[in-house]
């Protein structure tokens, strides 16, 4: 790789730490804290507006194998494409590269137009999953439409390990060891191909091993250092399709990331991030009796963050600037045919991407009103081997406010725009895709939206509840359409609606039992009346769990509503009864043991809308062990 972040990552990670330990100011050993300097929206004004669900993998009924997993009970969210371990998440009805995913400060860029899956990183390296709602593009730029996934990395405290079993075929082994200042995490998983309710064969096996370091640092003059470095490398990942074995069969030989991130922060002050993404993917395309495709994809992804707290009089916010530069962004193809053994190769892409932008919030308090606003200010260029050169500017903003009754009832609304630039793929990608051909086009224009949320908070006794309801406009929406027989290019299609209601109620009425249930209903249509693409269906959940000495138990019901009018290039669904059930025993002060059931009612039901998608796994029971040594 022409620009390999293998090459300096030992340099830089080595520089960084040695800085931050050698630089004269003694360490001090305190309690490691949320640094205020995150961009996360939980940590800044936006957060009294923004709906946040926050989610601990600790705390999940199962082992999740990949992100995914782990959302899929978060109202609003819904899965995209066709499965496996690549398997996306839509989020109120915006999905693919409208809904971003960062860990930490690094926005995770994918070439792949089913949209960033974070699936190189285990849960488990996760100290927990922010998913904010509504348009973000203030704060996290360009594709927040609809909300973003933030990752926020785990620091160990201690040494554990895990063993996690399943009868799908999936093993996971996890070992974990930590002090105040330095935290390491090893993962390794394998899955088999697993099968569907009818005891079909689901092309969904992997091999992953990952890596995760973590160094913290407080100086004496108030100033804190953070620097992680994720390391992740997957073999032989299949792609779960409809397709698989007769018309194509697409898998994934290796997958690579090094991602290094350093924040140096001084709490309730300033706070600067830089960060680097490196990656590479293989994609391999078998088409029976005809050919194989083999695509090898790069991109190193660079860029730094800044953000300073101010206050005047009775107002206060942030101010900070943004830069990303992706660079090297390249994909190669090479083609052998099965009938005579002649061969080609070819680059689909070669191209660079520049994005920087200001940003600033103000936030006051009137009485039992507080008052937020924001905007942001970005600028994005592109360039492509032998293509026309793109660039464009967009101004974005939000205004909320935040009514509060009493110390438990809380009202929220909020409205603000966000936009998408069209990504290096859609301008510069003309080549072979485990969907098909696809030919790029020069001449798409920047998605647009713009959300009204109202939510409503209560907590009464032993009842809490909410309840969200919103309504987004979107325009020039860029989909992927056919031009010809197995070819495919973007264009800017549909402008449309999308409207939707979220609930969540929680009955605890003692420390051991407690009774909840979510819910969500969405309307997402084009002008013409059409259904917008991936935009979810109607969901309704309750969930029970009792506790009980060094017992628990857990069970939860999902209902998902039929869609008998779906989308162009999507399936038609009938309504489906999920059940799950878990139950946790504490055997020892050191050992653990979950054991788990997904789909226990064997329901027959497609994962997502996605024309290709295969039905969803059978029954599944797992068990994880745990073990924490002293």
């Amino acid at each position: 790789m022409s620009l390999s972040l293998n090459r300096i990552t030992s340099s830089i990670l080595t520089s960084l730490l040695v800085l931050t330990s050698s630089s004269g100011l003694a360490a001090q050993s305190i309690e490691r804290i949320t640094i205020n300097g995150n961009r996360n929206a939980t940590q800044s004004p936006v957060a009294t507006t923004a709906n946040v669900n926050t989610l601990n993998p600790d705390d999940s009924d199962s082992t999740p194998t990949n992100l995914a997993r782990l959302l899929h009970s978060v109202p609003g969210i819904s899965f995209v494409g066709q499965g496996g371990l690549f398997q996306t998440v839509g989020l109120r009805g915006m999905s693919r590269w409208r809904v971003p995913t960062f860990i930490g400060d690094i926005p995770l860029y994918t070439e792949r137009r089913a949209g960033t899956t974070a699936s190189f990183i285990p849960p488990q390296f996760l100290e927990s999953v922010n998913v904010i709602k509504g348009p973000s593009s203030t704060y996290y730029g360009s594709g927040a439409l609809g909300g973003l996934v933030q990752l926020n990395p785990k620091h160990a405290h201690n040494v554990a390990a895990s063993l996690t079993l399943t009868d799908a075929k999936y093993d996971q082994q996890t070992l974990e060891a930590g002090n105040e200042q330095w935290s390491v995490a090893l993962s390794r998983q394998h899955a088999g191909n697993s099968e569907d309710v009818q005891g079909n064969t689901l092309y969904d096996h992997f091999d992953q091993q990952s890596a995760l370091i973590d160094h913290h640092w407080a100086f004496d003059n108030g100033l804190e250092s953070d620097t992680f470095y994720l390391y992740s490398n997957g073999d032989d990942i299949g792609k779960s399709s409809k397709d698989y074995p007769n018309k194509k069969i697409v898998s994934y030989p290796d997958e690579q990331h090094h991602l290094l991130q350093w924040r140096l922060t001084r709490p309730h002050d300033w706070s600067l991030s830089l960060f680097a993404h490196d990656q590479s993917l293989e994609t391999e395309t078998i088409r029976p009796a005809k050919r194989v495709n083999t695509v090898s994809n790069e991109s190193l992804d660079l860029g730094g963050h800044w953000v300073k707290e101010w206050q005047g009089g009775d107002f206060n916010g942030r101010w900070g600037a943004d830069y990303i530069a992706r660079r090297g962004v390249k994909a190669s193809e090479f083609e052998r045919s099965l009938k005579n053994d002649s061969t080609s190769l070819q680059q689909n892409i070669d191209a660079s991407q520049d994005e920087y932008a200001l940003f600033a919030d103000a936030s006051t308090q009137l009485d039992s009103w507080q008052l937020v606003a924001g905007m942001r200010a970005a600028r994005y260029q592109q360039s492509g081997e032998g293509a026309e050169d793109h660039s464009d500017t967009a101004v974005t903003g939000f205004i909320g406010a935040v009514y509060t009754r009493g110390e438990q009832q809380e009202w929220k609304i909020n409205l603000g725009n966000a936009y998408r630039f069209p990504s290096l793929t859609e301008h510069y990608y003309s080549g072979s895709t485990g969907r098909g051909t696809i030919v790029a086009n020069s001449d798409l224009v920047p998605e647009k939206s713009t959300t009204a949320e109202l939510t409503l908070t209560d907590v009464y006794g032993d009842f809490a509840w909410q309840l969200a309801a919103y309504y987004s406009r979107v325009s020039d929406y860029i989909e992927r359409v056919s031009i010809a027989e197995e070819t495919l290019s973007y264009r800017n299609v549909d402008s449309g609606s999308i409207k939707g209601l979220e609930y969540r109620i929680d009955w605890r009425p003692s420390e051991q039992f407690t009774l909840g249930s979510t819910g969500q209903w969405i309307d997402a249509v084009s002008d013409e009346g059409d259904r917008l693409a991936d935009a979810g269906r109607n969901e309704l959940g309750v969930n029970m769990e009792y506790r009980w000495s060094d017992f628990s138990f857990s069970t939860g019901y999902r209902y998902l509503a039929p869609v008998k009018e779906p989308a162009s290039g999507e399936l038609t669904r009938e309504a489906a009864n999920l059940v799950e059930a878990a139950m946790r025993y504490q055997i020892t002060p050191n050992l653990s043991a979950k054991v788990w059931s997904e789909n226990l009612t064997n329901e027959s039901y497609f994962y997502s809308s996605d024309e290709l998608a295969t039905l969803a796994r059978g029954r599944q029971f797992g068990i994880t062990l745990s073990y924490q040594f002293q």
